[in-house]
C-alpha cells in the first residue's frame, strides 16, 4: 500500500546534489504584539539545522570525540528528510564524517547511524507542511526531530558556539538575539531624529557665522542676546563655524 506524502516532500526529491547545503530564505511575519517572528517550512528548518551541525564540526576543528556518533546520526536523519533518498543521505553523512579529526570508517558510519533510517521510515507518513519558530509544540513537523535543548545537551554546545549557529540555540541565546534585534529597531527608529538634529545644528551654525561676518567684533554674550541661544550653545556653534 503506497504511503501518503506531503506535497512538500515531492520538492525534496529535487534537493541539489551538492556537498554544500544551499541557503534557503525563511519567511517573516509579525505577531499580534508586533514582534518579529520567523516561520520555517520543514525544508528550510532541516536545512538550517544541518548547516548548524556542519558549522559545529568546523568550529571544533573536527574534534567531535564523544559526540561523533550522535552528530552523524542527527545529520543522516536530516539528510533523509531533505533528500528522501537513503543512499544519498548516507553519502552526505559520510562526507561529514570525513571532516572529523577522528572519523569512522564508511562501514562504521552506516552501522552507527542505521537507526536514523529506521526512525525516518517509521515517521514518513506523518506530514505537516509548516512550522512556526515561536511555537515550540509545532516542532512535530513532517516527522519527529529532537528539540534544540536536547541537541544542545547531547552535543554539549556551549553558549559561545550557539552564537555562531542559526537555529540550534537555547533560551538564553534566543533572548540575547531578541534584545539585539530590539536595539537595532530602536536605533533605526532614531535615525530620522538624529538627522533632523544635524540639520538644525547646521542651520544655527550658519546663522552664527553670518552674524560674525556682519559684525566681527561681537562677543559671545552679544551673539547670545541677538540669537536667543545660550552662551554655551553659541560657543558650540562657533566651533563648527
Amino acid at each position: 500500500m503506497a504511503s501518503r506524502t506531503c506535497p512538500t516532500r515531492q520538492a525534496h526529491r529535487n534537493f541539489p546534489h551538492n556537498p554544500t547545503l544551499s541557503r534557503q530564505p525563511s519567511r517573516h511575519s509579525k505577531s499580534q504584539n508586533g514582534s518579529r517572528k520567523t516561520e520555517f517550512s520543514p525544508r528550510t528548518l532541516h536545512l538550517a539545522r544541518a548547516r548548524d551541525l556542519e558549522k559545529l564540526v568546523r568550529l571544533r576543528r573536527g574534534e567531535m570525540d564523544g559526540y561523533r556518533e550522535c552528530t552523524l546520526f542527527l545529520y543522516r536523519y536530516l539528510m533523509l528528510l531533505l533528500t528522501n533518498d537513503p543512499q544519498e543521505a548516507l553519502e552526505r553523512t559520510r562526507r561529514l564524517n570525513e571532516m572529523l579529526s577522528n572519523p569512522l570508517s564508511p562501514k562504521e558510519v552506516e552501522q552507527a547511524t542505521r537507526s536514523a533510517e529506521k526512525m525516518w521510515q517509521s515517521q514518513i507518513v506523518k506530514a505537516e507542511c509548516s512550522v512556526n519558530r515561536k511555537n515550540p509544540a509545532s516542532y512535530q513537523t513532517l516527522s519527529y526531530f529532537y528539540s534544540n535543548d536536547k541537541i544542545i545537551r547531547q552535543l554539549n554546545i556551549t553558549p559561545e558556539e550557539q552564537r555562531e549557529l542559526a537555529t540550534i540555540i537555547g533560551p538564553e541565546e534566543k533572548k540575547r538575539r531578541d534584545r539585539e534585534r530590539k536595539e537595532q529597531r530602536r536605533r533605526a527608529a532614531n535615525r530620522p531624529t538624529l538627522l533632523m538634529k544635524a540639520v538644525r545644528m547646521e542651520e544655527k551654525t550658519q546663522q552664527v557665522r553670518q552674524i560674525l561676518e556682519a559684525h566681527p567684533g561681537l562677543s559671545i554674550r552679544q551673539i547670545s542676546r541677538i540669537t536667543g541661544y545660550s552662551k554655551s550653545a553659541v560657543q558650540r556653534y562657533l566651533k563648527h563655524a
